[in-house]
């Protein structure tokens, strides 16, 4: 506006540039105040849910329309079709749950390299006895969920997609994790140690915990198609009191 012509005029040279390097810690909650009707992306929105959304198998998706989810597409299109980097911390249930497929088949199509660095660390799977996985939290009491360390790399000269994957040991300390990126140091740190593992998505574009191709070939328990073979033809919640009084 009139009243704040230099940030205008800021805003509009950036939006002008051409961005090469991202670097963020989007915030992960999907219900941040930023994520209320005052603080709507209705275009990162849209575009999200004809393609991450749209391409994903699984029928609950509102986790897709997480903050950190809308700011991943938002560094994807301010990246455009030239060379660039996004690096974020960040929420790693992309990563490793079934919502995510969609989002990590999108994202394996458009850039060359992806490496992400695993600190694990989700205080709600420590509470279901996971902790010797997940060990203490990198942000300490400040953060529940996961948090892994992505780097996605477009180079259009190159000739190959690669998923390089890295995971901490389970059951550290945030000191001791810190320390251990502190040692590290870099993704070639990485690469020299040989901690990279190649990913190679399977067809329902999982990454990790892939499933097992044979188990699609037995009798499946229900089918919704009443002609299918099934080991059940009828499914209900079975017998619930609704809280009678007894």
């Amino acid at each position: 506006s009139h009243q704040l012509s230099e940030n205008s005029e800021l805003r509009n040279k950036q939006l002008s540039e051409n961005f090469t390097v991202i670097i963020g810690n989007p915030p992960y909650s999907n219900s941040s105040p930023l994520g209320t009707s005052k603080h709507t992306y209705p275009k990162l929105r849209s575009e999200i849910k004809e393609s991450w959304v749209n391409t994903s198998r699984h029928k609950q998706k509102s986790a897709l329309y997480d903050l950190y989810i809308h700011a991943f597409k938002w560094a994807e299109d301010r990246i455009g079709e030239g060379d660039g980097v996004v690096a974020y911390i960040t929420n790693n249930n992309w990563v490793e749950k079934n919502i995510g497929d969609g989002m990590r088949q999108e994202l394996h199509k458009k850039f060359s390299h992806i490496y992400v660095v695993n600190l694990m660390g989700n205080i709600r799977n420590k509470r279901f006895g996971s902790e010797s996985e997940e060990g203490e939290n990198i942000f300490g009491s400040n953060s529940q969920a996961g948090i892994a360390i992505v780097f996605l790399v477009r180079n259009t000269e190159s000739q190959s997609q690669t998923i390089s994957y890295f995971q901490l040991d389970g059951a550290l300390k945030t000191q001791q994790k810190l320390d251990e990126l502190e040692r590290l140091q870099s993704i070639e740190g990485l690469q020299k140690s040989g901690y990279f593992r190649d990913i190679k998505p399977d067809s329902h574009n999982d990454w990790l915990q892939q499933i097992d191709a044979s188990l699609h070939k037995g009798i499946p328990i229900y089918n919704k198609n009443t002609n299918s073979t099934a080991l059940l033809n009828v499914v209900s919640s079975g017998i619930k009191t609704n809280r009678d009084a007894w």
